[in-house]
């Protein structure tokens, strides 16, 4: 599995998602995202899940690549990057598409995953972590210069 910003939808989402800038009809990409149906037995995101505009899309194409009792394994905040976004483009048809932040909160997204058909084997909260950073390296000599996001865990089968 290989993405880069914005691809994620597009490579891996189910056929039944709306065309969108983030997710398209061109007939390579459909082929692709037909392959990679249910083709992976283990998905693991970290620092992922609070990039999405929309989450209820990324939990639908992870489910959709995962294989029948495949692992999604989850690290990260929910520091979610589109907060107060507001863009509006032109779809098909010009169609006006407005693409806002969907923004949960945890005790939300469990409940969103869960209706979504996964169930959690293990679930941690509160973990703090670092991002790009390793706290032990040269320049984090004390917590202090350490900038850390409280972070939560999930395991999911």
């Amino acid at each position: 599995m290989s993405i880069t910003a914005g691809s994620f939808i597009d490579l891996y989402g189910p056929p039944d998602l709306q065309a969108s800038p983030t997710y398209s009809v061109d007939p390579t990409v459909v082929e692709l995202r037909e392959a990679n149906k249910e083709s992976f037995d283990v998905v693991v995101t970290s620092f992922f899940l609070d990039t999405a505009s929309n989450i209820i899309e990324y939990i639908k194409a992870i489910s959709y690549c995962l294989k029948k009792d495949g692992i999604w394994i989850n690290f990260g905040p929910l520091l979610w990057h589109f907060e107060g976004d507001h863009n509006v483009t032109m779809g098909e048809g010009n169609v006006p598409i407005i693409r806002k932040g969907l923004e949960l909160s945890r005790d939300d997204l469990i409940e969103l995953i869960e209706n979504l058909g996964f169930v959690f084997e293990k679930r941690e909260s509160g973990i703090e972590s670092s991002y790009c950073r390793d706290i032990k390296s040269l320049g984090c000599k004390s917590k202090v210069t350490l900038k850390t996001h409280t972070s939560f865990c999930i395991y999911l089968i």
